[in-house]
């Protein structure tokens, strides 16, 4: 199923119908399933490759795994996705 496009906030076009995507990889983390959270967070990551917060947590994973570059290249995506997302809440005039 896509995910619902905001016509109030046209750059947050994902966010509020994907993060069920990401939930079940979520959940695995958490309980420290890490290879299995990450094969659901990649897949989070195909439907909505923009949610910054998935790229966080399979970072959180592969950093748990001791898959350190892989870790850090995930790190480097969130900051720059969520940078994006300031900029654009700044020009949108957004304060939420």
């Amino acid at each position: 199923m896509p995910c619902a496009i905001s016509s109030k906030r046209p750059y947050l076009t994902w966010k509020t119908s994907c993060h069920s995507t990401a939930a079940p990889g979520k959940v695995l983390l958490s309980t420290g399933q890490l290879d299995r959270a990450v094969e659901h967070l990649h897949h989070a990551v195909a439907v909505d490759p923009l949610d910054a917060q998935t790229h966080y947590r399979v970072s959180q994973a592969y950093r748990q795994l001791g898959r350190i570059s892989k870790a850090d290249r995930e790190v480097a995506t969130f900051q720059h996705l969520r940078e994006a997302e300031e900029r654009l809440r700044s020009a949108y005039g957004d304060t939420d």
